[in-house]
C-alpha cells in the first residue's frame, strides 16, 4: 500500500493521523512527532512520504517485517517501561519480555550509557531456518532493574549479553483508548507509550521478572493485562488482522561447553612445559600436515596453500541465504554507527586493492564446483582495550543445517612455540627486540580451487543487490588459518637455514603467533639478526613491523620512527579476551610489570562487599596472565579457593560460603600490590654465563605444591648473582593425599620445570641443584625405587631419569622460597627483595656455606610388600569331604582307609593286621586326621608358622600376621598336630581337656557343617542353643550361632516339621454377596446344626435344624429336619421354597457337616440334591471339602441362631416338636431383626437397617396403619407403590450403609508363592499334626483373580480330591532355603496353628469378622 493509499484509508475510516485510532472529536493525547528522516510533522511514521521504500524493502525480506512497525499492531507484545541502574547512574528504557529466548540481551549503546562493563564472551544467536549470527564482541554484564512506576523495587539481572542491535519491533500502547474499549483494563496503573523500540530483552534466564503475578482477561481475542515484578503490561490481540512477525533468539553456546573450553585454555597455559609423556601426532594432524606439504608452494612473491579439508569427498548445503541475512544484520548495525560503516567500507576497498579479496566474475560463479561452495558471513569486531581499531572477520562457525565451514576443516598440527619458552630466550641477553607481523593470515594465499569455500557477500549501498566476493587469502575465523600461517612462516624460514641460521632460529623458535621476541648479547648482533629476520619474512610475503627495543640504537638502525615504551606481552595469547592482569614490558626500564584490570562486576562485588558466585570467582582466577609464574604465590591460592567451592558442591551460579568469602576478600586485598611488582627482563646484565647453575626448590602442603627455579652465576670477584627464572604451582588433588606423597609430586614438578627451563634456553647450564625440605621424599629418592609401591616407584623413577641423586639436597623450610607458594599465612610478599624473587640468601655464598646435608635413612612407609615363596608339606587328603552327607559315615570311612594303609605297611611276620569292627582308637585317629586335613586346607600359613615355632626357642618364635583370622585366638598345636585354642581356663579343675583347649574349625566349611548336623541329629532336632552348647564342649567355630541357624534351616526334617499352609490373599466377594435390588433369598446358603433332643411321648428323639441364610441381606430361615437323610432334607428345602420362593443359587458345604454319616449318604446328597434342585431357575453349588471359611457367610448364622435359642429355652426344660418349632420361629425373628450396621446415616432417630426391613418392611414387622379408602383399585395400587418405595429406600440404605463395610479384607493380606503341580503337601484335616496325611498336587485350580485357592491332591490309596490351599502345607524337599516363599511375599496367616490349637474357646468366633470362619473342628464343636 502506497503512502497516498494509506492517507485515503485513514480519511475513510475516520482515524487519527497521529495514533491511527478512532477517538472521535476528543483530542489525541499522543504528542509524538513523525521522526522519520528528522520529520517534525505530527503524523504517524507510516504516513511519511518515504515509508513506501521501507514497505517495499520489508516485502522482500519477510523476517524484517517487524523492524519498521510504527502503528499499533493487532498483536501487542509484552513491552514494559523500566529503569536500569549502575551505581548512581540511571537510564530509562523499554524491556521486551520474551519467554522464547534463553538469554537476556541489551544493546551495547545502552550499556555504554550506564557505563557498565563485564567480561567478554562471544554470543551466537540462532533464528528459525537455521540462521545464525555471531556477536564476537558480546560482553556479559550485571545491572539493576526496576519498574518505571513510583517506589518500584530493584532487582539484579546478571549474565546479560550485549549486542549491537536487538532489532525488536516498535510498538505503541495508547492505554486510554484501550481502557475505553476494554473494561477490564480500566483502573489499572498502566503507563502508555508511543512508537518505542525496546533496547532490553529479558529471557527465561531471568524469568522471575516476567512471571505474571496477577492477570486480567477480557473477551476472546482481546488484550490481557498482567502484573509482573516490573509493573503492569498489556499484550495480546485487539484487532482482526496481524501485520507483524516475531522471531526467537537462542544462544547455542552451551554453558558447560563454554566453561570446559575456558578451563581447558587456562590449564593448557598452566601445564606448558610440565606435561608428562610424549605427545603423539594425531591422525587428523597427520592428514593436515600432508595437505600442507602437498599444497604449499611459492607463487610469485607469496606462498599459496590449500584449506585443510577433513574429508576428500563432501558437499556443502546452500549457505547464500544465511550469508545475506547476516549481511542485513551487519548493515543495520552499520547504519547506526556511521564511523564503523566508513571503516568497514574502507577496509573492503583496501582488501580489493591489496588482492586479499575480489568480486567474483560470472564465469567464476558458473564454473565453480557447487559442492564446495560456502558463503562466509562478514563481521566486524572492536577491541575495547584498543578503541578505534576494527578487524574484519569471517564467521566460519556459522551453520546451515548443522554444517559450518569449520566443521569441514581440520585445525591442523600445533606448531606454536610455547610462550614460556619464548620468554625464556627473551630474557637471556641484555639487548632485547620485539616486533609483529602485519596481517599475518592475509599474507598466505589460498589456492584457487578452495577459494569458493571462502565466498562472502557485501554491498556498499543497502538498496542494491548483494555482490559476491571471494577471499584470496586465509581469513580470520577459519580454524585452519593459524596452522597454515605457521607452516608457511617456518617453511619460508627453513629455506635460509644454512645462510642465516641464527635468524632462522629466531623465526622458528622465538615467534609466538605473529609476535617476535628475541634477545642478543650486543646491539650489533641485534641489528644484524633483526635485519635478517626482516629480509626473510619479506621474501615470504610477510611484513614485520612495530619494532621495539630497550636500546634506541637498534631502533634507529632498523628504521623504526616511533618508539613504544610499554609492550603488552599478552596480546598474542588471546587478542579477544579480557584479563584481570596483563604482563607488559617497559622498554625504558627494561623490566616486566603488571597492569591490574578488575572486571566491572567483580569490582562492584568488591565495593558492595557482596559474595561472588562460583562462576565469578572462576572467571576472576582464570583471567590472570602469568606464564612465567612470577605471581604464583598469589595465584595458587585463588586456585585453592576455586577448588574449595568444587569440594563443597557449590553450583556455578551459587554464592560462595562465608568462610570462603573471607578468604576471597583477603585475596582481593592483595591485588592492588601487584601494580608495584617489577621483574628485570634480563637475567644478568653482566657476569660469566659459563658458570651458570640452575637451582630448583620444591615444597608441598595439604592444599598445594610448588616449585621455583633460579639461575646462579659466579662473577670473577667470587660473589654470586641469582635470577628468578620460572615457577609452577598446583593445587592438591581432591582425593586426600599424604604430605610425603605431595612432597614427592612437588619433586616431580620441579624436575620437569628444570628440564623445560634448560631446554627452553640456549644457555649452557653447568650444574643442576634440587632443594627440598622433605626428608621422606629425600629418602625415597636416595633409595631403590623398586622397594616402594607403584605411586612412589614411578615418580622416583621419573626423577632419577631426569636428574641425579647427587643433585638433590635438603634445605630448611625458612630458607625454601617454594614455601611461599604453599603456605598462605599473612599472604605473599611482592617486595623486590623478597625471597621469592631474589632466592635464598645462601645462594650468594660459596657452596661450602650452603646448608649442611642430613643423612636420610630408609623410610618404612610406602614400602611394597615382599612375598616370599616357601615350600610346605601339606598332609594329603585321602578322601573328599564334599562327597559325604553324614559326619559318621565320613568318620568311619576315614577309619577304614587308615586301617587299610596301616595293614599295607605291616610287612613284618608275626604282626597281626586289624580286622573286624572299628575300635575307639581307630575312630579317634580318623577324627584327628580329618581335623588336621581341614585345618591345613584353611590355615596353611598359620600352621606353617606354628610348626616352625616348635623347632625354635621361645624368644625366637614368630607371631602370626595381624591380618590372620586366628591372630586373636592364640592358637597352639597339640601332640597330634591338631590346631587348638589356647584358652584362659587351662587351670580349671574337673574340666575335660577338650573343653580347656577346643579344636579350631573353619567357618562355612563342609566338614564343620557335617559336625553340626550330626550334633543336631543327636539332639533330635532340638532348639539351636542346645546344638551351640554341645559344639562348644569340643570345638571353637567362628560365628557358631549363625552357622547353626543356617544349618537348621537346611534340615529336611525341620523343614517338614515347620511346614505350614501359605494362604493366598483373601478373594473378592462373589456376586451372590453383592446382588442388590433382588428378592431376599435369591442367593442362599444351607447348613445344619444339631441334633436337638425332643420329647415324644416318653422317649427322646433327635431332631436337626436346617438354616437357610440369604447371602445378600443376611436374613435367616429355619426349618426342622426330622431325619438326617436325603428325604428329610428335600422336604425342608421344599418348605423353604414354598415360603420364600425359589432361589437362583443354593450353596452348601459339600456335606461336610454330615461327617458322622456314611459315605453312601454323602454321595446321595451330592447327587440327589443336585439332581433334584438344579434347574433353569435354581442351581446347587458346593464349596470344597474342609473349607469352612468359604462358607463363613452361613456358618456364622448357626451360632447366631444358637445364641437366640439359648436365651429362649431353659436348659432343664425338655421340648416337644411344637415347642421346638415355636422357639425356632422366635429365634428366626430375633436374628432377622439384628442391625446390619451400627448407626443409620440419615438421622439418629432413624432405626438401623435390619434383614426384617426387606422381609417385613420394618425391623419388628409392625407397620404403619393403612389409610382406608373406598376405591379398591386405588387401595391396591397405593399399597403396591408404597411397598416398592419402601424396598427402594431399604436397598439404597443397604448400598450406602452396609456395602461399604465389606470392602476391607480382615486377614490374608499378603501374597504367597502359589502351589505348583507336583508339590508334596500335608493335608491338614486333623488337630493332631501326626494325623496329617501326605499327598501330591496333581492340578491347581486358579480363581477368577488368577490366584490358586484350590488344588486337586492325590493321596495314598484314595481317589484325587479337591482341597483348599489353606489346608495344604507344602513340604520343601529342596536344599535351597528360599523355595517356599518368593522374596518380597508374605507367607499369610498361620492356618495350621488354628487347626492344631487345643481347647479353643467357643467365643473365639465373636472376635472374628462375620465374613470369616474357623476350621471344621471348631464349627463341629459349636454345632454339638
Amino acid at each position: 500500500m502506497s503512502t497516498n493509499e494509506r492517507w485515503k484509508k485513514v480519511q475513510n475510516l475516520g482515524l487519527c493521523r497521529t495514533c491511527l485510532f478512532n477517538h472521535g472529536r476528543r483530542p489525541c493525547r499522543i504528542n509524538n512527532r513523525c521522526g522519520v528522516n528528522n520529520c517534525q510533522t505530527r503524523h504517524h511514521p507510516l504516513l511519511h512520504s518515504n515509508a513506501n521504500d521501507a514497505s517495499e524493502l520489508a516485502a522482500s525480506t519477510p523476517l524484517d517485517l517487524h523492524f519498521h512497525s510504527g502503528e499499533l499492531p493487532s498483536l501487542l507484545f509484552r513491552i514494559i517501561p523500566v529503569n536500569l541502574y549502575n551505581g548512581l547512574k540511571k537510564v530509562s528504557t523499554y524491556a521486551f519480555l520474551d519467554e522464547g529466548s534463553n538469554i537476556s540481551m541489551i544493546e551495547r549503546k545502552l550499556a555504554a550509557m550506564l557505563d557498565v562493563t563485564g567480561y567478554r564472551r562471544p554470543l551466537c544467536l540462532k533464528w528459525t531456518g537455521n540462521v545464525t549470527k555471531e556477536e564476537e564482541e558480546s560482553h556479559r554484564i550485571t545491572v539493576e532493574i526496576s519498574g518505571a512506576h513510583q517506589d518500584a523495587a530493584k532487582y539484579i539481572i546478571s549474565e546479560v549479553g550485549t549486542v549491537d542491535s536487538l532489532d525488536l519491533p516498535r510498538q505503541s500502547l495508547p492505554i486510554e483508548n484501550l481502557a475505553g474499549r476494554f473494561r477490564h483494563l480500566q483502573g489499572l496503573p498502566i503507563q502508555g507509550y508511543c512508537n518505542v523500540t525496546p533496547q532490553l530483552l529479558i529471557g527465561v534466564d531471568n524469568l522471575k521478572l516476567a512471571i505474571p503475578l496477577k492477570v486480567r482477561e477480557g473477551r476472546e481475542g482481546g488484550p490481557t493485562a498482567a502484573k509482573t515484578r516490573l509493573g503492569w503490561c498489556v499484550y495480546g490481540g485487539h484487532r482482526e488482522e496481524s501485520q507483524l512477525s516475531m522471531n526467537y533468539h537462542v544462544c547455542e553456546c552451551s554453558e558447560v561447553e563454554h566453561l570446559d573450553k575456558t578451563l581447558k585454555a587456562y590449564f593448557t597455559l598452566e601445564e606448558a612445559g610440565i606435561q608428562s609423556g610424549i605427545n603423539e601426532i594425531a591422525q587428523d594432524d597427520e592428514r593436515a600436515l600432508r595437505i600442507l606439504e602437498q599444497t604449499t608452494k611459492r607463487v610469485g612473491e607469496r606462498y599459496e596453500s590449500g584449506l585443510l579439508w577433513r574429508y576428500d569427498d563432501f558437499e556443502f548445503p546452500d549457505s547464500y541465504a544465511m550469508a545475506v541475512k547476516r549481511l542485513q544484520c551487519l548493515e543495520r548495525r552499520l547504519a547506526k554507527d556511521p564511523a564503523l560503516n566508513d571503516n568497514v567500507r574502507k577496509q573492503i576497498h583496501e582488501y580489493e586493492s591489496k588482492g586479499y579479496a575480489h568480486r567474483a566474475s560470472p564465469e567464476e560463479l558458473t564454473e565453480a564446483d557447487l559442492r564446495r561452495v560456502w558463503y562466509l558471513p562478514l563481521g566486524a569486531v572492536c577491541n575495547p582495550r584498543k578503541p578505534g581499531k576494527v578487524r574484519l572477520i569471517w564467521d566460519a562457525s556459522a551453520k546451515v543445517d548443522g554444517i559450518s565451514l569449520n566443521s569441514m576443516l581440520l585445525k591442523g598440527p600445533d606448531q606454536l612455540t610455547l610462550l614460556p619458552a619464548v620468554l625464556f630466550r627473551f630474557r637471556q641477553y641484555p639487548v632485547a627486540v620485539s616486533a609483529d607481523i602485519k596481517e599475518m593470515f592475509h599474507q598466505v594465499r589460498i589456492r584457487s580451487e578452495d577459494r569458493h569455500a571462502q565466498r562472502f557477500v557485501y554491498r556498499s549501498n543497502p538498496a542494491s543487490p548483494p555482490e559476491t566476493y571471494l577471499m584470496n587469502v586465509a581469513t580470520f575465523g577459519s580454524s585452519c588459518s593459524p596452522a597454515t600461517a605457521q607452516f608457511v612462516k617456518n617453511t619460508n624460514a627453513n629455506m635460509f637455514a644454512h645462510e642465516y641460521p641464527r635468524a632462522v632460529q629466531g623465526i622458528v623458535h622465538n615467534h609466538y603467533v605473529d609476535d617476535y621476541l628475541d634477545s642478543f648479547a650486543s646491539t650489533e648482533e641485534a641489528v644484524q639478526i633483526a635485519s635478517q629476520v626482516k629480509m626473510i619474512h619479506q621474501y615470504g610475503g610477510f611484513e614485520i613491523r612495530n619494532w621495539c627495543s630497550n636500546e634506541r640504537v637498534v631502533l634507529e638502525q632498523l628504521g623504526e620512527g616511533k618508539e613504544q615504551t610499554v609492550i603488552d606481552l599478552d596480546s598474542g595469547a588471546d587478542k579477544q579476551s579480557d584479563r584481570v592482569l596483563g604482563l607488559s614490558w617497559d622498554t625504558e626500564a627494561d623490566e616486566f610489570r603488571y597492569n591490574t584490570y578488575l572486571l566491572s562486576d567483580i569490582s562492584r562485588l568488591r565495593e558492595t562487599n557482596t559474595k561472588p558466585t562460583k562462576r565469578q570467582l572462576a572467571r576472576c582466577v582464570m583471567s590472570f596472565f602469568d606464564p612465567q609464574g612470577f605471581l604464583a604465590p598469589y595465584l595458587v591460592f585463588g586456585k585453592v579457593l576455586l577448588q574449595d567451592t568444587w569440594r563443597e558442591g557449590t553450583g556455578w551460579d551459587e554464592q560462595i560460603d562465608d568462610r570462603t568469602f573471607e578468604r576471597w576478600q583477603e585475596w582481593l586485598d592483595i591485588l592492588d600490590d601487584i601494580n608495584n611488582v617489577r621483574i628485570p627482563r634480563c637475567y644478568f646484565s653482566k657476569g660469566d654465563l659459563s658458570t651458570l647453575e640452575i637451582h630448583t626448590f620444591v615444597d608441598a602442603s595439604e592444599v598445594s605444591y610448588s616449585c621455583v627455579t633460579y639461575f646462579r652465576i659466579t662473577n670473577p670477584y667470587g660473589s654470586a648473582e641469582v635470577a628468578f627464572v620460572a615457577s609452577k604451582t598446583k593445587v592438591a588433588p581432591l582425593k586426600p593425599t599424604t604430605i610425603p606423597r605431595l612432597e614427592l609430586m612437588a619433586c616431580v614438578l620441579g624436575v620437569r620445570l628444570a628440564m623445560f627451563a634448560v631446554d627452553g634456553h640456549s644457555l649452557a647450564v653447568k650444574k643442576h641443584f634440587f632443594w627440598t625440605d622433605a626428608e621422606v621424599a629425600m629418602s625415597w629418592i636416595y633409595a631403590d625405587p623398586r622397594k616402594y609401591r607403584p605411586f612412589v616407584a614411578f615418580r622416583v623413577g621419573e626423577i632419577l631419569e631426569k636428574s641425579n641423586r647427587e643433585d638433590w639436597r635438603w634445605v630448611s623450610s625458612k630458607q625454601n622460597p617454594a614455601d611461599e607458594a604453599t603456605k598462605w599465612g599473612v599472604g605473599p610478599h611482592f617486595s623486590k627483595n623478597s625471597i621469592w624473587y631474589e632466592g635464598p640468601e645462601f645462594l650468594r655464598y660459596p657452596a661450602h656455606q650452603w646448608p649442611q646435608q642430613k643423612r636420610t635413612g630408609i623410610v618404612s612407609d610406602e614400602i611394597r610388600a615382599c612375598y616370599a615363596h616357601r615350600q610346605l608339606k601339606i598332609p594329603e587328603q585321602l578322601i573328599e569331604v564334599d562327597r559325604f552327607s553324614s559326619w559318621r559315615k565320613m568318620l568311619r570311612t576315614m577309619a577304614h582307609v587308615l586301617r587299610f594303609v596301616n595293614n599295607c605297611r605291616t610287612t613284618l611276620p608275626g604282626q597281626g593286621r586289624n580286622i573286624g569292627h572299628l575300635t575307639q582308637f581307630e575312630l579317634q585317629k580318623a577324627e584327628e586326621y580329618l581335623f588336621r586335613a581341614v585345618q591345613w586346607e584353611c590355615f596353611v600359613d598359620e600352621l606353617a608358622t606354628l610348626t616352625n615355632n616348635q623347632k625354635l626357642p621361645y624368644q625366637n618364635r614368630q607371631e602370626l600376621e595381624r591380618t590372620s583370622p586366628l591372630y586373636k585366638l592364640s592358637p597352639i598345636l597339640d601332640s597330634s598336630g591338631v590346631l587348638r585354642l589356647d584358652s584362659r581356663i587351662s587351670a580349671a579343675l574337673h574340666v575335660p581337656a577338650e573343653m580347656k583347649h577346643p579344636i579350631i574349625l573353619p567357618k562355612r566349611h563342609r566338614l564343620t557343617t557335617l559336625v553340626l548336623e550330626d550334633l543336631h541329629r543327636q539332639l533330635l532336632h532340638a532348639n539351636n542353643e542346645s546344638v551351640v552348647n554341645e559344639a562348644r564342649q569340643r570345638f571353637y567355630i567362628p560365628q557358631l550361632r549363625t552357622q547353626v541357624r543356617q544349618m537348621a534351616k537346611q534340615c529336611l526334617v525341620c523343614k517338614i516339621r515347620r511346614a505350614q499352609p501359605a494362604v493366598p490373599r483373601m478373594a473378592p466377594l462373589p456376586t451372590a454377596r453383592l446382588a442388590s435390588y433382588l428378592r431376599p433369598f435369591t442367593y442362599c446358603g444351607l447348613d445344619y446344626f444339631g441334633p436337638v433332643l425332643v420329647k415324644v411321648n416318653r422317649s427322646h428323639v433327635k431332631r436337626w435344624v436346617a438354616i437357610f441364610t440369604c447371602l445378600t441381606i443376611r436374613a435367616v430361615h429355619v426349618e426342622v429336619v426330622y431325619k438326617l437323610d436325603i428325604e428329610s432334607c428335600i422336604k425342608a428345602v421344599r418348605r423353604f421354597i414354598c415360603r420364600r420362593g425359589s432361589p437362583a443359587e443354593i450353596y452348601s458345604d459339600n456335606a461336610t457337616c454330615f461327617r458322622g454319616t456314611e459315605r453312601l449318604l454323602r454321595d446321595q446328597i451330592n447327587k440327589g440334591l443336585a439332581a433334584k434342585f438344579t434347574s433353569t431357575q435354581t442351581e446347587w453349588k458346593f464349596i470344597p471339602p474342609s473349607t469352612p471359611h468359604m462358607g463363613g457367610a452361613w456358618e456364622r448364622m448357626v451360632r447366631s441362631v444358637k445364641v437366640a435359642l439359648s436365651s429362649l429355652q431353659d436348659s432343664s426344660e425338655k421340648l416337644n416338636d411344637e415347642s421346638l418349632q415355636t422357639f425356632l420361629a422366635e429365634a428366626e425373628a430375633i436374628v432377622n431383626c439384628r442391625p446390619l450396621t451400627y448407626l443409620p446415616l440419615d438421622s439418629i432417630e432413624q432405626e438401623a437397617l435390619t434383614p426384617n426391613h426387606f422381609l417385613l418392611g420394618s425391623s419388628s414387622g409392625v407397620r404403619l396403619p393403612v389409610v382406608q379408602t373406598t376405591d379398591e383399585v386405588s387401595l391396591l395400587k397405593g399399597s403396591w407403590t408404597t411397598i416398592q418405595k419402601l424396598l427402594d429406600i431399604f436397598w439404597k440404605r443397604w448400598v450406602r450403609e452396609y456395602l461399604p463395610t465389606l470392602t476391607r479384607r480382615t486377614k490374608w493380606f499378603g501374597e504367597t508363592k502359589p502351589i505348583q503341580p507336583g508339590d508334596l503337601v500335608f493335608i491338614i484335616d486333623d488337630t493332631r499334626r501326626n494325623g496329617w496325611v501326605r499327598g501330591r498336587v496333581l492340578e491347581v485350580l486358579p480363581a477368577a483373580d488368577g490366584r490358586v485357592r484350590q488344588a486337586v491332591v492325590q493321596t495314598a490309596g484314595k481317589a484325587p480330591s479337591k482341597k483348599s490351599v489353606s489346608k495344604l502345607a507344602v513340604l520343601e524337599i529342596s536344599k535351597d532355603p528360599g523355595t517356599q516363599v518368593i522374596p518380597g511375599f508374605h507367607r499369610g496367616e498361620d492356618v495350621a496353628k488354628l487347626a492344631t490349637a487345643p481347647g479353643r474357646k467357643s467365643n473365639q468366633a465373636e472376635r472374628n469378622d462375620e465374613e470369616t470362619c474357623t476350621d471344621e473342628n471348631r464349627e463341629r464343636n459349636r454345632k454339638q
